[in-house]
This record gives C-alpha cells, sequence and structure tokens, in this order.
C-alpha cells in the first residue's frame, strides 16, 4: 500500500496523453524497481525521472554533440577527440555545463537546467523577436502573458529555482534556432576544454586567425574559457549556414549574455571565479559574431529588462529573504536538537555514576 501511494504521488500530475505514455510507463517501471528492491533506492532520482516525463524533456545531449561532431568533421575546424561520455544530468536548477578528464576518458555533462530553463527564457521572448521581423501586432492580453513569463523565468535562473518558471502556455516558434543555438553553444564550450587539454593548448591547431583579427586572438590567448567561447562561435557560425535567412541561431551567445549581464545588475547573480564577467563576454562575443544585424534583437531584449527589472528585482529579493529565514529556523532547530543529544548524553553518564 505505502509503495503504491508513494508512485501515485510521483506521478499524479502527469498527463498521460498519446505522445507520453511510453515516458509515464517507462518512469512508473523505473520507480517501481527501486520499490521492489532491483535498483537502489533513491528518492532524489525518482524526482528527477518524474520532472523528465513531467516536462516531456526530449532534449537530448547526444543528438546535439553529434550534430556538433558532424559540423566540426564536414568543416575540419579541428581533430575530432575519442573516448568521450556525454550526458544531460540531473539539476534542474542549475545553469551550467562541465567537462572532465578521468583515465583517458572524456566526460561532457550538461545540467538539465540549460535545456529547461533555456527553453522557458527562449519562449517567454521570441515572439518579440518574430514581431520585429515580420511586422505582426502581438495582442496586449498576450504580450502581458509572455512578460510575466520572462519575470518568472528571470526569477528561476537567478535564484536557482526551476519551479519559478512553470509555462501553462507553451508557443513553440516555426523557427526554433535560437534555443538551439544557445544548447549547441554550450555543448561545443565545454567540447573545447577537452580539445585543449588534449593539444596541450596549442590554439594554433584551430586556426582561430582564419575567423578572428588580431585584437580578438591577443584576447583568446590570454583566457581558456574566452578560447572554449570562440571555439563555440566558429561551430555556430557553420551551423547557422545551414539554415534558413531569418534563422537566428548565431544570435544565441550573444543573446544569453546579454541577458545574464543584464541580471548581474540586481545583484543577486553567483559570479563564477573562473569565468569573465557576463557582461564582458557578452561584449567580445558580440564582436566574435561580427554583424550589426542583431543590435535591433538586442534592443528588444533590453528592451523587456527595463519593464521587467523591478518585478524580477522584487520576486527575488522576497525569495532571498524566505531562503534567509528557513536557513535560520533550520539552524535553530538543528541546535536545539544538538543540545537535546549533549543533555541526553550527560544525564545517561550521571545515571552510569549512580
Amino acid at each position: 500500500m505505502k509503495n503504491i501511494f508513494l508512485i501515485t504521488a510521483l506521478l499524479y500530475s502527469l498527463n498521460i496523453s498519446a505522445n507520453i505514455k511510453e515516458k509515464y510507463q517507462s518512469t512508473y517501471n523505473f520507480i517501481n524497481s527501486m520499490l521492489t528492491g532491483e535498483i537502489p533506492l533513491s528518492f532524489k532520482d525518482a524526482v528527477f525521472a518524474t520532472e523528465i516525463a513531467f516536462y516531456e524533456n526530449d532534449t537530448n545531449v547526444e543528438d546535439l554533440y553529434n550534430e556538433m561532431i558532424e559540423i566540426i568533421r564536414k568543416n575540419k575546424i579541428c581533430k575530432l577527440l575519442e573516448n568521450i561520455e556525454i550526458k544531460n544530468i540531473g539539476g534542474f536548477n542549475f545553469y551550467n555545463a562541465f567537462a572532465f578528464s578521468r583515465f583517458g576518458d572524456n566526460y561532457l555533462a550538461v545540467n538539465t537546467g540549460i535545456f529547461f530553463l533555456s527553453h522557458t527564457l527562449v519562449r517567454s521572448i521570441e515572439l518579440f523577436f518574430k514581431e520585429n521581423r515580420d511586422g505582426i501586432k502581438i495582442p496586449l492580453l498576450l504580450k502581458k502573458y509572455l512578460l510575466r513569463q520572462f519575470v518568472k523565468t528571470s526569477e528561476a535562473i537567478i535564484c536557482q529555482n526551476h519551479l519559478k518558471s512553470f509555462s501553462k502556455i507553451r508557443l513553440i516558434a516555426s523557427d526554433d534556432s535560437l534555443l538551439t543555438g544557445i544548447e549547441l553553444f554550450m555543448v561545443a564550450h565545454e567540447y573545447a576544454h577537452l580539445l585543449f587539454k588534449k593539444i596541450n593548448y596549442n590554439y594554433s591547431e584551430i586556426s582561430f586567425n582564419k575567423y578572428y583579427d588580431n585584437e580578438l586572438i591577443d584576447l583568446i590567448n590570454t583566457n581558456e574559457e574566452i578560447a572554449a567561447d570562440a571555439f563555440a562561435v566558429i561551430v555556430i557560425k557553420y551551423y547557422q549556414l545551414t539554415l534558413k535567412d531569418y534563422s537566428i541561431a548565431l544570435y544565441a551567445p550573444q543573446f544569453i549574455f546579454r541577458v545574464l549581464s543584464n541580471y548581474d545588475e540586481l545583484k543577486f547573480s553567483r559570479y563564477s571565479n573562473t569565468h569573465p564577467t557576463n557582461a564582458k563576454r557578452y561584449n567580445y562575443l558580440k564582436k566574435m559574431i561580427n554583424t550589426g544585424k542583431y543590435d535591433s534583437l538586442d534592443y528588444i531584449v533590453n528592451n523587456i529588462w527595463k519593464k521587467c527589472k523591478n518585478k524580477i528585482s522584487k520576486k527575488c529579493f522576497k525569495y532571498e529573504r524566505f531562503i534567509e529565514k528557513i536557513t535560520s529556523i533550520w539552524g535553530k532547530i538543528v541546535n536545539i536538537i544538538h543540545e537535546e543529544i549533549e543533555t541526553q548524553k550527560m544525564n545517561n553518564q550521571d545515571d552510569q555514576r549512580a
């Protein structure tokens, strides 16, 4: 009875339509295997599997990786690496990816948050891009909804809480190149780190001077993260050539760091000690992309930011105060428990002496 309740609780909110029955059944079998002892019991893994089914997360990082490899091979950007394990891993709340080598094998991992939060972020903005490109007029109610969704997604990214970015309406663009561009950029950036280690950081093997001017080459040679960004932009440039003229995959790196650098204005963001600032990355990525046709899109992003900035700030401030209160309460509870344990130990010692 207890097992049935747990399964029901985890899968309660799944919409079992025809196209996700397979995902539902797969998730059900996975959780049931835990409960029957076939595989180790892990509540974290069970919740993660349920989230994947709920969000119908079809993003396959291996597909992105294979597409990147084909671009590298076809355009002879560099020598291909071998023995790479690539996975879309847990962590809906984290907008992150990483790569490392161990015992001769290479690992490339992308947090689920990159796909989920990029998805909700792009969906809240791309219709404004279409309005600018095609001259359509977004109905006022829909525009208000999209701005609210941008606020929610922004709070989710800044506060690292994907629950804030739930979307009741999903508008899928006919051209999904911006979202694919973001995902492909992240994968290519991490692949570059593995590549640099393999070639002993000899960037001349990649021929950056074929793609960038001397100013950018000097900048690339100062920092591995900048070099990885430069490599990823090359991959996106070749990917863009396979798309229609109005596609904006190449705008993806510039877009994401335009948004993230705006978030930094609120002082809630967690800064990285290993990467350049988001503002710096935006500036040099714009130079690497080297086209002025995305300036109008930057203008739209900044205009949306100005409209939503105060709301986002208030929500993030409220959420952080909530977390601080919860942390404080939990700390007090832990102290009380420790005091109770110590008191019990002393009482036991007194009873033994008596």
